[in-house]
């Protein structure tokens, strides 16, 4: 399947953070709450430069070897210093906060199942889904603010989950907890996952008339793991189903429902796994995984708008034309 996918103008500002994760012990006991639950509260970062799919070349190779990821982290680290700073008003490889390290498990993708680290084949539905949006966005796509991607329009960028993945910069998120419930911050486009948490299969969802942008998440305990399933996503959303980067993989099906695990495995490290099901889109359930590593804060402000003059310069630049294809 072939589909056009584009990042429009916007302008994002970052700011590094420094990677503190460290080697899970063998005996590794989770912190606990002052009321009795694992305790992840902090402030993560989730960069890493393993690929989402994994590279057909790799073949049925599901794990690098540890002097591969050391040559490879090695190669990549200085292609990174090679890089310069780029000019005014582009990006590079310097500007990019994509992380150095490949995931600590040493696979060579996130995707874990299919066992061939690659995303299952889209339906015919889906695929007519894209193709409608596609020629849409091709039509209209100018005609005025509510046409232009949501990401252009800072409301909804995919990797603020759920699912969480890596993204090109801004892969930094906030864990808080009280009792019953969890909260999950996500700095780019500074959104926050209410997540309320309660014995399993005791928390109802809301009626399916009311979606929302991250959906509708109800969480329990599995011994140490939070486990967190979410529904009810609006339908503006699963329209941007697309590679991921600052497309949605969470699909496009009416009763698409998306399962996460959180789980700590050492002081400083949280592995995060994600299902996502969805047969109108996928050809079968798909599952990823990979580290969220502690990281020192705090989070900054994320002001997408700010001094972002994309979308009034797109707009014009479309009436302009317009007009001067009516003087021919």
């Amino acid at each position: 399947m072939s589909n056009q996918f584009y990042l429009s103008p916007l302008i994002l500002v970052f700011l590094p953070f420094v990677v503190v994760a460290q080697e899970s012990p063998e005996n590794f006991q989770a912190a606990r709450t002052s009321w009795g639950d694992p305790d992840l509260q902090g402030i993560y970062n989730t960069a890493t430069i393993t690929p989402f799919e994994r590279p057909e070349e790799l073949g049925e190779k599901a794990f690098y070897t540890p002097a591969e990821v050391a040559a490879i982290e090695a190669d990549y680290s200085a292609d990174f210093a090679a890089q310069g700073e780029g000019d005014t008003g582009t990006y590079n490889e310097f500007w990019y906060d994509a992380g150095t390290k490949l995931v600590p498990n040493l696979r060579t993708s996130l995707i874990t199942d299919p066992p061939d680290g690659q995303l299952p084949a889209i339906t015919d539905f889906a695929q007519a889904k894209l193709a409608d949006r596609t020629l849409l966005q091709q039509e209209s796509g100018t005609d005025g603010p509510e046409m232009r991607p949501l990401p252009e329009r800072c409301m909804f960028w995919p990797s603020t989950g759920p699912p969480i993945f890596p993204t090109f910069y801004n892969n930094n998120y906030r864990i808080v907890q009280s009792p019953g419930v969890v909260a999950i911050h996500a700095e780019m486009i500074h959104e926050v996952r209410i997540i309320p948490v309660a014995e399993r299969g005791t928390s109802e969802h809301l009626p399916e008339a009311i979606t929302q942008w991250v959906g509708d998440s109800r969480g329990y305990w599995d011994e140490d793991t939070l486990v967190v399933e979410t529904i009810n996503f609006i339908d503006a959303s699963k329209n941007e189903l697309g590679p991921p980067g600052i497309r949605s993989i969470r699909g496009v099906g009416a009763n698409n429902r998306v399962i996460e695990k959180f789980t700590p495995t050492a002081n400083n490290l949280l592995m995060y796994e994600f299902t996502v099901e969805d047969d109108e889109t996928f050809a079968s359930p798909w599952t990823a995984e990979f580290a969220l590593h502690a990281s020192a804060g705090p989070i900054y402000e994320y002001a997408c708008h700010e001094g972002n003059y994309a979308m009034r310069n797109v707009l014009m630049g479309a009436r302009r034309e317009e007009r001067e294809a009516n003087e021919d």
